[in-house]
């Protein structure tokens, strides 16, 4: 891979570590970078062993995770992450955790 596109992944990946909760698309990523939608894909997967969207929502439940942790309520979570409805972001959560986010948080709350 070219030394460009390699740059700009890693700072693509920069990007999202860092506004992963706000909402973006790949498209406006592109826009920024100087990247085709193919190799990027493709590029993010080589280095960083998922993809961009498996990746975005990893990071988004991680932080899930630790909100319920720390006491905060499904729906807070969900409204916080900017999911439209508690059913979604418990099928993310699952999806990641293999758990829903109620399941997960009784259970973390009885093991303290």
């Amino acid at each position: 891979m070219p030394e460009t596109e390699d740059n700009a992944i890693r700072e693509i990946h920069f990007f999202i570590v860092n506004n992963y909760i706000q909402g973006f698309k790949i498209k406006d990523l592109l826009a920024k970078y100087p990247i085709s939608s193919s190799t990027l894909r493709r590029g993010f997967k080589l280095i960083y062993g998922e993809s961009i969207d498996r990746f975005r929502l990893r990071l988004s439940m991680q932080t899930a995770r630790k909100m319920l942790e720390s006491g905060h309520q499904v729906k807070e979570v969900s409204l916080e992450l900017g999911y439209k409805t508690a059913g979604s972001f418990a099928r993310a959560f699952k999806k990641i955790f293999g758990v829903t986010p109620m399941y997960y948080s009784r259970g973390f709350l009885k093991s303290d």
